[in-house]
């Protein structure tokens, strides 16, 4: 029967912890003032707007950085945010914009915990004080207070308190638990989502510098327009070098990353377990009344009180800035182009890339040039030899230049690649070719047919990557990991550092109350004192002692 009322009673307090903290998440939870902290509408409330351009969902449309401050730079900062204080910058609205690698940025958005550090640094310094007071009181002015009869509840109320909040601060370790658990899924996905589009950009590119490669082997003999050794040897070591950039860029982000989520993961879990035992200690002293093991419990809990407190700020604190990194994603969506976002993930250079995306176009222009000079030649020596025929033009899929937009090859055409099944009619075993082979219509020696099959080649590999030097100039690599983590990463993990700061709240809040109650507990387990030679009896009446 008591094991049965002790599940119920830790099933309770769990439950109490899930609704309180399902009320605050869902809640308008807001600290401060209208120059404090504003809290985000969630997307689910928020009102959706469609944008033409990209056909994407956005939950809010974001200020951009304007002013004259910024007419001369190139770089757009993201996500402004007017109503926090800078308090390096004499407490001043912070007005740059979602930059990480301003110190300004991260003083304003850690400014925002302020309530927790206030807090837990008072709690420090109230500490202090009673503790030297205790001190100043112990030695200086120690006297002997007379007792007094006090019934069971005097001393066995502050027990019950303690007792209960002990068992709602364990609800929310467990929670934290959790929650802990529960955010580290999250970020590592958010990572893995990083460095897959890290991985699909250097294969990209990757892939684009040995299709290059293995085009100048091909047709450099030929002296084709556009596809020189030169033009295409700095381009493909253009790439490399932005290849090598990014796969830095991205390796010192992750690692960064990868340190700080595993260093909050294991820092909870020890502050976790150094609590849950605590007040687990806590507990059973207050019940067996336990006065100098007490002394001890309540200096450390007072610690881990202040620490949680801090904490809560921090966390606070975090969570504001996995909100504007989320903001900061969608607003991207919009104008991807230029952002202070480069630098967590970077796109190919767009001079390297609009460069590799010409050499690749004018490429395959000019190959196509060449095999229709090609075609035409054979219809014309078919023809002087009394065979007129007419072959199919070959596509060119390129449109003309500036633009050289992608275009779909009409009916009637025939594919760079399928260029050799066209002349294989005309092509002569032999070499030289031989009067036979003329008979039969067949006049291209084996050196054409190879020149022809080298541009088919050449020609076909340049078309196959033209996607991905198009990927490579619009950045829709790093496009698409924004989205992704926007519409599938976003969400949870806010919701995720939503909890574990409300759950940080709670136990701050708990173990507030629960060291405030562990003191009265062990003042009130004090024995009888003595006044010179008398005591009180339970009665009220003096006795001397013997």
């Amino acid at each position: 029967m008591g094991a049965f009322r002790g599940l119920a009673a830790w099933v309770v307090v769990v439950g109490v912890v899930f609704l309180v903290q399902g009320w605050l998440s869902d809640g308008a939870l807001v600290f401060g003032d209208d120059d404090g902290l504003v809290e985000y509408e969630s997307v689910e409330t928020s009102e959706l707007m469609m944008d033409a351009e990209f056909g994407h969902f956005l939950d809010r449309k974001l200020l951009q950085v304007t002013g004259s401050d910024r007419s001369n730079t190139t770089i757009r900062k993201l996500v402004v945010r007017g109503d926090r204080r800078d308090p390096t910058n004499g407490f001043k609205k912070y007005r740059d914009g979602y930059d990480v690698k301003s110190s300004h940025y991260w003083a304003s958005v850690v400014y925002t915990g302020v309530y927790g550090f206030a807090i837990g640094v008072a709690w420090l310094l109230l500490g202090a004080l009673i503790t030297l007071l205790a001190c100043f009181r112990c030695c200086c002015c120690r006297r002997k207070m007379p007792y007094a009869p006090r019934n069971r509840a005097y001393f066995w109320i502050p027990r019950i308190l303690a007792f209960l909040l002990s068992l709602f601060a364990i609800g929310v370790i467990i929670t934290m638990f959790i929650r802990n658990r529960q955010l580290h899924t999250q970020a590592f996905n958010i990572r893995d989502s990083i460095a897959t589009s890290a991985n699909d950009a250097t294969g990209a590119v990757r892939n684009v510098t040995t299709t290059l490669t293995t085009v100048e082997t091909l047709v450099t003999k030929y002296n084709i327009q556009g596809l020189n050794s030169g033009i295409i040897g700095s381009t493909v070591a253009s790439l490399n070098n932005q290849s090598d950039t990014i796969t830095n860029k991205v390796n010192t982000n992750i690692r960064t990353l990868n340190r700080l989520i595993n260093g909050i993961e294991i820092a909870l879990i020890v502050m976790l377990s150094i609590t849950l035992f605590l007040v687990a200690m806590g507990m059973l002293a207050a019940l067996m009344g336990w006065r100098t093991v007490y002394f001890l419990i309540i200096l450390l809990g007072w610690l881990i009180t202040a620490l949680t407190w801090l904490l809560f700020g921090l966390f606070f604190a975090v969570n504001n800035v996995t909100t504007d990194t989320c903001q900061a994603f969608t607003e991207y969506l919009q104008a991807p182009a230029n952002t202070t976002l480069d630098e967590l993930l970077p796109c190919v250079d767009l001079a390297t890339a609009a460069s590799a995306s010409n050499v690749v176009k004018q490429g395959v222009n000019n190959i196509v040039l060449q095999a229709n000079n090609a075609l035409t030649q054979i219809e014309q020596v078919s023809a002087s030899l009394g065979r007129p025929t007419t072959l199919p033009p070959v596509c060119d899929p390129i449109g003309a230049a500036p633009d050289f937009n992608f275009t779909t090859c009409p009916n009637g055409t025939v594919l760079i690649g399928g260029v050799p099944q066209v002349v294989a009619p005309y092509v002569c075993p032999s070499n030289p070719v031989t009067t036979a082979c003329l008979a039969q219509g067949r006049f291209v020696n084996s050196t054409q047919e190879a020149t022809i099959k080298d541009l088919s080649i050449a020609g076909n590999d340049l078309v196959a990557i033209i996607p991905t030097v198009n990927a490579l100039t619009n950045c829709s690599f790093v496009y698409d990991t924004f989205s992704k983590i926007v519409n599938e990463r976003c969400p949870p993990a806010r919701k995720a550092l939503r909890n574990l700061w409300i759950s940080l709240l709670l136990l701050s809040i708990a173990l507030t109350l629960l060291t405030v109650s562990w003191i009265f507990a062990n003042h009130r387990n004090k024995k009888p004192h003595l006044i010179h030679d008398q005591e009180y009896s339970p009665t009220g009446t003096t006795a001397r002692v013997k």
